[in-house]
């Protein structure tokens, strides 16, 4: 799991603060004996596209190593020609999860790790920044259903949120899905201004899976671009 879910939620959060319909994460689920459903080598990709990011760009994520329910999780984000990617190093427990609190954050550049001091999350927050939406104030009209969708070519059963807000005194409109049964738990989204029609993001799920630990440390699949 990247960032924890609740830290890049939707604007359906209580507390106004910049949003995207897609980044991956946990929520409170039955756990493994270890503590985590995650395991070395497994993997999602997302796919972007709106008037935030500007042009399509993709996410890649995968546990790179493992220590009981301590993750290191590489991200690689491409926008275009440009690239960035970070690690950030979890404990996955229920208690960190709703604090939004990671151990450690490294941005990758030239093939070195550099340490984030990430005050408040801010670091973070600025690595996700190509596909952050920022609300004007607070959801309204929230509706909850259940559905099942198919992305990665899997079905699952996912709660989808949608509301209304206002981005730059523009009225705007979102859903989020959230889908237990899928390990990196965030669904398809979408952020969009409603009059005139506009996406803002739109995100949806490219694939997942498990390399194995060999394949992780040889050939990562969310390994960084050469320049």
């Amino acid at each position: 799991m990247p960032v924890w879910g609740a830290l890049l939620t939707l604007s359906c959060d209580p507390t106004p603060r910049p949003s995207s319909p897609a980044p991956a994460g946990p929520v409170a689920r039955p756990r493994a004996p270890s503590g985590t459903r995650y395991r070395l080598g497994d993997w999602v990709e997302y796919r972007f596209r709106g008037a935030v990011p500007g042009q399509p760009a993709t996410m890649c994520e995968q546990v790179i190593k493992q220590e009981g329910n301590r993750l290191e999780i590489q991200v690689t984000f491409t926008r275009g020609p440009e690239q960035r990617a970070w690690i950030q190093v979890l404990t996955d427990t229920p208690k960190n999860q709703r604090a939004n609190k990671i151990d450690a954050l490294y941005e990758l550049k030239d093939g070195k790790r550099l340490l984030l001091a990430n005050p408040r999350n801010r670091d973070i927050m600025r690595l996700y920044s190509w596909i952050l939406v920022i609300p004007d104030g607070r959801a309204t009209d929230l509706r909850r259903r259940s559905r099942q969708l198919t992305f990665g070519g899997k079905t699952y059963r996912c709660t989808v949120t949608s509301g209304k807000n206002t981005v730059g005194k523009k009225p705007a409109r979102f859903t989020e899905s959230r889908c237990l049964d899928f390990l990196w738990t965030n669904g398809p989204g979408r952020f969009y201004l409603t009059a005139p029609p506009k996406d803002l993001v739109r995100s949806e799920v490219v694939g997942s899976g498990r390399q194995t630990a060999s394949e992780t440390r040889r050939s990562p699949r969310c390994a960084v671009r050469p320049r």
